[in-house]
């Protein structure tokens, strides 16, 4: 059941599960997604850890704030720390929600036990892909979002999965054209306009995992690769039968390896 936190006048959305009386694992979801794609994945997690899955700014329930950026996800997740007296936490990040693991690394590093990149690492768009953020954003302020979104969705997953799960993929457009035209042009201008935060993890003591799928075509694939070799402690995670929703396409050999990582992290 969702639960609400307001932070700078805006009302932020979270679900939490397992014990709450644990360290905390933020499960933060990807562009156009919400709190509703790790719907099923959570029971496969490790329910000793307090596992809270965040909404992102304008998606899911959590209130949109104009022209967000992902220090604002960051200076939120520090605040749900101290709200509930929390020292450290874990940070699982999904594509965007990678990028809001970055910044907390930027903002927080003392309170990092250990970040997974799932489908995600902690650098800049390159310009070709800047130029595609802005392109969307034209299209989405032109066209509205709802056949953007049904793109971008099909386009995340592999073609096997397309073809055996049409329900399934049905459902992740359903929930994703949720998210107002407005917040999907934010989402984009946030992800362009980000830093890169690689120097932010270079001889990093904190674990850093990498979960890769090998029909990923969201990611540029040299920033994937060049992130593995940041941290002291980078351990990484191969999803064969994956493109970039491994939660979903692949979920028990996700929730092991996260697990994995979390065990690794204690």
């Amino acid at each position: 059941m969702n639960k609400y936190l307001h932070f700078e006048g805006k009302k932020w959305s979270y679900e939490i599960s397992g014990n709450e009386n644990a360290i905390p694992v933020f499960l933060l979801h990807g562009f156009c997604e919400s709190s509703e794609l790790w719907r099923h994945f959570v029971s496969m997690l490790d329910s000793s850890y307090c596992i809270v899955c965040i909404d992102q700014p304008g998606f899911g329930q959590t209130d949109r704030v104009e022209n967000w950026n992902f220090d604002l996800v960051a200076n939120f997740l520090n605040h749900f720390l101290d709200h509930f007296d929390k020292k450290d936490c874990l940070l699982i990040g999904h594509s965007m929600g990678g990028y809001s693991a970055a910044a907390f690394q930027k903002l927080y590093s003392d309170r990092v036990k250990g970040i997974c990149f799932f489908h995600s690492h902690p650098f800049a768009d390159s310009e070709e892909k800047k130029a595609g953020r802005d392109k969307a954003a034209r299209l989405v302020q032109n066209h509205g979002s709802e056949k953007f979104i049904r793109e971008l969705i099909h386009s995340i997953y592999s073609k096997d999965f397309i073809s055996s799960n049409p329900e399934e993929l049905q459902t992740q457009v359903l929930e994703s054209q949720k998210a107002s035209p407005l917040a999907v042009t934010d989402g984009l201008m946030a992800m362009k306009n980000r830093e890169d935060l690689s120097k932010y993890f270079i001889d990093v003591q904190q674990p850093i995992q990498y979960i890769i799928g090998a029909e990923d075509k969201t990611l540029e694939p040299a920033s994937i690769w060049k992130g593995t070799y940041l941290a002291q402690a980078n351990l990484i995670s191969y999803l064969s039968q994956s493109a970039h929703a491994g939660m979903i396409e692949e979920p028990m050999e996700s929730a092991s390896a996260i697990n994995q990582f979390l065990e690794y992290c204690r």
